[in-house]
């Protein structure tokens, strides 16, 4: 008699436990009403599995593939990363990683950085080597059947230095005055990049735009002399002559087609050099500004530096990785595995759902524009 009482209490059971529905199902109300009351979470689950049913019609291979998966099996995947130790274990798998990365990038970039700012600190170019701007010639090519309009300007610059120099490249600002005598740059007639600088570059490779580069210079470079001309050649194309062009340049609306070096010397305009880089016949490099690195510049050239400033001034001028980035892949790159560890199936499934979002809001958006 218990015997009997036993079987028929544990066959009641069994049919009183609800199973949950496959992910593939279409839920009547009656299931969606009895996943809500076990738990609120199911809410979203809900809806993003009913979006997804037209694709699981299309698609009777990955229906098959899902066909076993249930709502229960789901929210567990969902729920993961609600248990803290999950996400502690996470969190120190990526602060090794980061202090990983630091010890590394210290032990590779330390030496290079103090070497590079011992030459920081060695000198000031304009203490030994001095520019003019000493003549330019202006040419306008009229427009034909087989050309553009063009408008070029020369500029020629003379060179005096107290020693021997194997490169030099420096950036140069042209101001005119208006007719309130205030300075006006000529250099702005960029179309895009209006603030980009003109410059020269002898015997420097014109790629190497940062000063560190400077000593990587082949070594068979032919000295340039103490004392030597250089020059930069600015051209523009106008296009026809009924067609106004958006860039504007200044140098022959200022003199006209006669320019005179005689306008230059009695004070219509001025020039000034922001940057100025050399390497001498000996291989020693001097830049000014002494420093052009946002690092540097906040921190200033000194003896000492943290771990903290040493990483800030590596990201800035060998533009490594931060250590917060390093931090935010390593845990994402964990997570992702531990998600794929306990439900191979369930980061399946994330995916088309996100995927399925994202058609579902571009078809959105092509429909508005289709009805506007």
């Amino acid at each position: 008699m218990k015997k009997t009482i036993l079987v028929l209490t544990s066959i009641i059971l069994l049919f009183s436990c609800e199973k949950s529905p496959k992910v593939t199902d279409t839920l009547e109300n009656e299931q969606i009403n009895s996943l809500l009351e076990k738990d609120t979470a199911y809410r979203a689950i809900i809806e993003d599995l009913d979006a997804l049913h037209s694709v699981f019609n299309d698609d009777p291979i990955l229906r098959a593939k899902f066909s076993e998966y249930t709502y229960s099996d789901f929210l567990a995947y969902k729920s993961l990363f609600e248990d803290t130790l999950k996400v502690a274990e996470l969190s120190k798998y990526a602060s090794l990683k980061e202090e990983n990365y630091l010890d590394s990038i210290h032990l590779v970039l330390k030496d290079t950085t103090d070497q590079l700012i011992e030459k920081l600190k060695s000198g000031n170019p304009f203490d030994f080597v001095k520019v003019d701007l000493v003549d330019y010639k202006y040419t306008e090519t009229p427009y034909s059947r087989y050309r553009e309009r063009t408008q070029s300007c020369r500029f020629y610059f003379d060179v005096k230095s107290d020693s021997s120099l194997l490169g030099i490249k420096f950036y140069y600002e042209l101001y005119k005055k208006n007719t309130k005598y205030n300075w006006l740059p000529i250099g702005d007639y960029y179309e895009i990049g209006k603030n980009d600088l003109l410059y020269v570059s002898e015997g420097i490779d014109q790629s190497d735009m940062r000063f560190y580069t400077l000593e990587h210079l082949k070594k068979d470079k032919k000295s340039l002399g103490k004392t030597f001309r250089a020059s930069s050649y600015e051209s523009y194309y106008y296009g026809k002559e009924d067609e106004y062009s958006t860039i504007e340049f200044d140098i022959p609306y200022l003199y006209g087609d006669d320019i005179s070096m005689r306008k230059f010397r009695s004070g219509d305009f001025k020039i000034e050099f922001p940057r100025l880089s050399v390497i001498t016949s000996t291989g020693n490099s001097y830049s000014y500004p002494t420093h052009n690195y946002k690092s540097l510049d906040s921190l200033g050239l000194v003896d000492e530096y943290n771990e903290e400033q040493y990483q800030y001034i590596f990201e800035d001028i060998f533009r490594v990785p931060s250590s917060h980035n390093v931090w935010y892949k390593a845990f994402s790159e964990k997570r992702t595995q531990m998600l794929l560890d306990f439900s191979e199936l369930g980061f399946e499934l994330e995916g088309l759902i996100n995927n399925n979002k994202g058609r579902t809001k571009l078809d959105e958006v092509l429909g508005r524009l289709l009805r506007d």
